[in-house]
C-alpha cells in the first residue's frame, strides 16, 4: 500500500519512533517524486510517498480503480495505534465489530484494520479494486494466474473475492454498489 504522507523522512523517523523500520531509506523517484518503503510492528509492509505533481483527487475509486485498502493482522488494537501516531488518522470502530477499526482522514474513511480471517496468514495491507462483474474479473484474475483464496461472497454492500496473484501478493476484487 501507499500512503501520500507529507515528507518521507520524517514518516520514516516517526515510524521508527513508533516500533516500526524502515525497509526502503527515502529516495528520489525522478518523474514521481519522494518514496520510502516501510514496516508497521507487525510486518506489514507499506510506502509513503510526496508526489512531485501533487496527490490526485480524492475520490471513490471507480471500476478497475483502488477501492479500499485493508490491513489484515493478529492484533489490529495495537496496529491502529501506531498508524494514528505517525499520521494521525483518527480512528473509530468498525460497524458490528469488536476486532476492527477503522481509519478516517479529512471526514473520510481512507482504511479498515481487521483481524485477520485466517491466522496462518502474514499480516498484510489487502488492496481492493472496484470491477463492475465480479465473476468475470475473478474468472480474469485466474487465467492470469491468480488463485481465489477467499471465494466471492457478500460485504458490506457488494460481493468481494480475496485472491494472490502469480507471486503470491494479496488483493481483493469488489463490485462495490454504494447505497
Amino acid at each position: 500500500i501507499g500512503l501520500a504522507s507529507g515528507d518521507p523522512k520524517t514518516m520514516a523517523a516517526r515510524a521508527q519512533e513508533r516500533g516500526g523500520a524502515v525497509a526502503t531509506a527515502p529516495v528520489v523517484l525522478p518523474g514521481r517524486g519522494e518514496f520510502a518503503a516501510l514496516r508497521d510492528p507487525a510486518g506489514a509492509y507499506f510506502a509513503v510517498v510526496r508526489t512531485e505533481r501533487g496527490d490526485p483527487s480524492d475520490h471513490l475509486g471507480r471500476n478497475n480503480e483502488w477501492l479500499w485498502f485493508e490491513l489484515w493482522t493478529d492484533d489490529p488494537g495495537k496496529v491502529v495505534d501506531f498508524y494514528r501516531d505517525v499520521f494521525g488518522y483518527a480512528v473509530g470502530a468498525a460497524e458490528g465489530r469488536t476486532d476492527a477499526y477503522v481509519l478516517t482522514a479529512g471526514g473520510r474513511a481512507r482504511a479498515g484494520v481487521i483481524r485477520s480471517p485466517d491466522p496462518k496468514l502474514p499480516t498484510a495491507w489487502i488492496p481492493y479494486v472496484r470491477v463492475a462483474d465480479l465473476p468475470a474479473a475473478v474468472a480474469r484474475a485466474v487465467a492470469n494466474g491468480a488463485r481465489v483464496v477467499v471465494a466471492p461472497q457478500p460485504h458490506h454492500r457488494s460481493q468481494v473475492a480475496v485472491m494472490m496473484d502469480p507471486l503470491g501478493a494479496p488483493f481483493a476484487m469488489a463490485d462495490w454498489r454504494p447505497q
